[in-house]
């Protein structure tokens, strides 16, 4: 028996001698918070730098061969940077982008009037979902994928579907885990 074992980080206290270790520990998956890029993440996190901290983070465990993922919750205050996320992570060949909705609780509590609306949250969908899908097309193994909507699921067989009557793809087996994209 395997137990699969994740880290979920900000990433910020991540330096060379740590990401050695987490790659010599042998971890399935790191997956480290982005909230945004630059100064929108580092408002988020309250702490300047910490955009720059935690690529670097991301970059030391990929180059070290550890599968690693952004993770992004989004909300009306950091929803413009999604696109530019999804870019970086194409850019740097990260392995994962995890999109979260956000839940309401803790520090995210403070965000429940300023949340992002349904449209808002109905159209980063369909730019994740069109990602996922240009990264299948390229032959990308990324992974994309959503969480704490249940809806989610329903919405990606229904763009899957859409497309695929469309003649662009076809859904792998018919069937999601979850609310994973798309694979060509």
């Amino acid at each position: 028996m395997k137990f699969y074992v994740g880290l979920s980080t900000n990433g910020t206290l991540i330096d060379a001698p740590m990401a050695d270790r987490i790659a010599a520990m042998g971890f399935d998956y790191v997956g480290i918070s982005l909230d945004g890029i630059g100064a929108t993440h580092d408002k988020f996190r309250r702490l300047e730098g910490a955009f720059d901290r935690s690529l670097a983070a991301m970059r030391m465990l990929r180059d070290r061969g550890v599968k690693v993922g952004m993770r992004y919750t989004m909300t009306a205050m950091n929803a413009h940077d999604l696109v530019p996320l999804l870019r970086l992570m194409r850019d740097e060949q990260i392995d994962k982008f995890y999109f979260s909705h956000l839940n309401y609780a803790g520090r995210g509590n403070i965000h429940r009037s300023r949340d992002a609306q349904f449209e808002t949250t109905r159209n980063a969908l369909d730019v994740l979902f069109e990602a996922a899908w240009r990264a299948a097309q390229a032959g990308s193994e990324q992974d994309f994928v959503t969480g704490n909507n249940d809806a989610d699921g329903a919405g990606c067989c229904n763009g899957c579907a859409s497309a695929s009557r469309a003649g662009r793809h076809r859904c792998a087996s018919g069937s999601w885990p979850g609310a994973a994209m798309p694979r060509a």
